[in-house]
């Protein structure tokens, strides 16, 4: 949870409270708050020829074409392999070897596709690709960590087989071919 704590300047100190204790985190302004939470924005993608809201996303990159590789790999048992890909996005992340996996150094109770998500979502974080990862692999969807977001409903948590996660047909599409027929709600 994070803490904000008064500086005595006019400005708040942010501390995460961790259980090896407090850490801070540098905020280098006072930033506004929403629902008790600092806002703040993702620029991962933004700022082409430096206007604020112009970028050109990014289809395919070279991470994600090994990750989807290793992902295949996990599903078929080529766990070696799979892991091959993983540390190979890992130490361009520029992770040292003692970082880097392979079937005796798992971290406890995960598999090797369960590591192979999980560099998905670190590798591709912010660029849309969670919803389908999660759901593609009869996960659910857990999304009870504190944020402006929560409802305090049962959609915290959304199960893979749920009419939710089915996108609606464009109203213009379903106007042009009269025999469509709109997806459940």
């Amino acid at each position: 949870m994070l803490e904000k704590v008064s500086n005595g300047r006019g400005g708040f100190d942010y501390f995460i409270n961790t259980t090896d204790g407090r850490k801070t985190v540098l905020i280098d302004k006072k930033m506004a708050v929403r629902g008790g939470y600092p806002k703040y924005f993702i620029l991962k993608c933004s700022g082409q020829e430096g206007q604020a809201q112009l970028w050109s996303p990014v289809i395919s990159r070279l991470a994600e074409m090994y990750l989807n590789r290793a992902e295949a790999n996990a599903k078929l048992g080529k766990n070696t392999d799979a892991l091959a890909d993983v540390n190979l996005i890992r130490k361009r992340a520029g992770i040292p070897a003692s970082g880097w996996f392979t079937e005796a150094t798992l971290p406890a109770g995960m598999s090797v596709l369960d590591v192979v998500l999980q560099e998905r979502r670190l590798e591709l974080a912010y660029e849309g690709h969670r919803k389908m990862d999660v759901f593609r692999n009869k996960l659910p969807m857990d999304r009870r960590y504190p944020g402006t977001h929560q409802t305090g409903t049962a959609d915290d948590v959304i199960d893979w087989k749920s009419n939710v996660i089915v996108e609606f047909l464009p109203e213009s599409q379903t106007l042009v071919q009269p025999g469509l027929v709109q997806n459940p709600n």
